[in-house]
């Protein structure tokens, strides 16, 4: 470790408070950090302040000090986009790495005055930090069957056999040296030009070790029921629809997940999100899943009212496989399947295009408040935990996030998954976005 500084993250290097080294305020000789390796979220660790200079340049080490740790214009007062960090210099990989300060105080040793008189005295900073380390930003390389970029990567609003038709994107994690979870930030821009981006849902899964992705979309024509009708409108070129008569709940389709694809599940949770190919013609529309192995039934999700002039409709979401299962093999394939109910006792139609099972190792819902204008960027930062919109110079607020952190973890490949809707709470399957990702290298020890 060659350099210790403190300051705020973004600001250049000549702003920060170097500690040892060069570029040191005259008067400061360096420093001794006391690291600490503890369990937590958080540590307390003390750092040895050396100084000897004249009274003019130990009063400006000091007004520098006391204005770190002053309620009013120090940590407290820092932006959430640029929040004071401890920092270090890594000369093996040669790039800085950062811990946020939660906490810093003065503390003095004994005859502070009279050395202070003879112009040399010793300071304590008593710091609270989070207890890792993050780098700064890395571009990540984004891929899918329309092949990969790092500068950004379109993504549509479904996933079928066509090249480049995906509403997920995919990094290789393997090669990254990660060690903790490390934070992501997306840039997320609106390539539709009308209506404005309107809710977005973001999931993500983590592939640990081998194998591969488990299928996440279930075309609604590839279902065990239903008249199969095509349209360049629908996911896969066709969609669904589906028949029933009366007004008890009824099992309109149903498609089975295979032993594999439950296994490298690994009793993760999914939010189901159903898209219609048009907007349901009756009201009070009950909507539920079902989860059966074997014949039996083991789960049934709570029933969802389909809101009017919608074309989506999020349902509750569950574990795959069902129940906790030590999957020393692998697990028995599962029915999943959809049922409905309407009040009227005569026939029924649903038009269904697919549905879509969002993992949530990392999960973000982004709900519209005026929607994101074409070419304008959503970005959402799970290091600092903002989100914000960015149209031409300027920022704004579009959204608001519901969810968890999206971070990457230590395994062999992250997908992305996307939905997207626009302010008519429509979700036409040409909707386009760009996404461009970056994330911090985040590791406990310096």
């Amino acid at each position: 470790m060659t350099v210790l500084s403190i300051g705020q993250l973004g600001y250049p290097s000549h702003n920060w408070f170097n500690l040892n080294d060069a570029d040191l305020m005259p008067g400061l000789l360096g420093a001794d950090y006391r690291f600490r390796l503890a369990p937590g979220e958080t540590v307390q660790e003390t750092i040895n302040l050396r100084l000897h200079g004249t009274a003019p340049e130990l009063r400006a080490i000091l007004n520098v000090l006391e204005g770190l740790a002053s309620p009013q214009t120090g940590l407290a007062r820092a932006l959430p986009s640029a929040p004071y960090c401890l920092c270090y210099w890594n000369e093996a990989e040669n790039r800085f790495f950062y811990s946020r300060l939660l906490s810093l105080n003065l503390g003095s040793l004994p005859a502070h005055l009279p050395a202070a008189e003879r112009g040399a005295l010793s300071l304590e900073l008593l710091i609270i930090r989070e207890n890792h380390w993050e780098s700064d930003p890395v571009l990540l390389t984004l891929a899918n069957t329309g092949g990969g970029s790092s500068t950004g990567l379109t993504l549509f609003n479904h996933d079928d056999t066509s090249p480049g038709h995906d509403n997920w994107c995919l990094t290789t994690t393997s090669s990254l040296a990660l060690v903790q979870p490390s934070p992501l930030k997306l840039e997320i821009t609106n390539l539709t030009a009308s209506p404005d981006l309107g809710d977005l849902y973001v999931g993500m899964f983590n592939l640990m070790g081998g194998g591969t992705i488990p299928n996440f979309t279930f075309e609604a024509e590839n279902g065990s029921s239903g008249t199969k009708i095509t349209s360049t409108n629908a996911s896969g070129s066709a969609y669904s629809q589906l028949a029933w008569s009366g007004n008890a709940w009824t099992t309109l389709t149903s498609w089975t997940i295979n032993p594999t694809d439950l296994t490298t599940c690994a009793n993760r949770v999914l939010l189901p999100i159903l898209r219609f190919f048009s907007v349901p013609a009756e009201a009070n529309l009950e909507l539920r899943l079902t989860l059966s192995t074997n014949g039996n039934l083991v789960y049934q999700s709570p029933s969802f009212l389909m809101p009017s002039a919608q074309d989506y409709l999020p349902l509750s979401p569950f574990h795959l496989p069902a129940g906790v299962l030590p999957l020393e093999v692998e697990a028995l394939s599962h029915v999943l399947t959809l049922q409905a109910r309407l009040p009227g006792a005569g026939a029924h139609t649903l038009d269904l295009d697919y549905l879509l099972l969002l993992p949530r190792d990392g999960f973000a819902h982004f709900q519209s408040v005026a929607g994101l204008m074409q070419n304008a960027i959503l970005l959402d930062d799970s290091y600092l935990n903002l989100t914000w919109s960015r149209s031409g110079s300027y920022e704004l607020a579009t959204h608001t996030r519901a969810g968890s952190p999206l971070n990457l973890l230590p395994g062999s490949e992250t997908r992305l998954y996307f939905f997207q809707s626009d302010g008519a709470n429509l979700s036409p399957i040409t909707r386009a976005i760009e996404v461009k990702a970056s994330y911090r290298l985040r590791r406990q020890m310096p």
